[in-house]
């Protein structure tokens, strides 16, 4: 049966990491507890089918703490200074898709998050002790931040059910 939060969690403003706990709580005094916390953001809504599924076998396959849903960057990056500083050697300039997987970056898409309660408990945030990457695919790492992001997702969501 679904549950209100109270007024002070659910405020735009209110972080995530208290709703969380508060939905832990309030399952707890109904004697319910569960081993595995997941958060799928709804600002992140594409995935793909079989998505989900797959990040729960590789979080119990890893025996990581935390795992967190990921995308290859495949963006170079800077930021103002003093002094201006690039994320890659900008001299020798690889090409993007020269550079080896363990050397790439890759963007929490905040499309899914997995913890265990207990990690979870102990730290109060949604990621903490071992932490294990989940590789999504690109249309799954997009977010909705912006009215451009909304036009972007409209658009995406529209290409994959005139495809079906």
């Amino acid at each position: 049966m679904p549950f209100l939060r109270p007024a002070e969690l659910a405020t735009d403003a209110a972080p995530t990491e208290p709703v969380l706990l508060h939905a832990l709580d309030h399952y707890a005094a109904q004697g319910r507890a569960f081993e595995t916390i997941a958060l799928l953001q709804p600002t992140s809504p594409l995935r793909l089918p079989g998505t989900i599924d797959a990040a729960f076998a590789r979080f119990a396959e890893s025996g990581a703490d935390s795992l967190l849903g990921v995308v290859p960057n495949h963006h170079f990056f800077w930021r103002p200074g003093p002094p201006v500083t690039a994320s890659y050697d900008f001299v020798n300039r690889p090409r993007r898709q020269d550079i080896p997987p363990a050397e790439r970056d890759y963007r929490e898409t905040g499309s899914i998050y997995i913890s265990s309660v207990d990690a979870f408990r102990r730290s109060r945030n949604r990621l903490s002790g071992s932490i294990v990457l989940f590789m999504m695919d690109e249309l799954e790492g997009w977010e909705i931040d912006s009215e451009t992001d909304f036009a972007i997702m409209e658009a995406l969501f529209s290409r994959m059910t005139d495809a079906d």
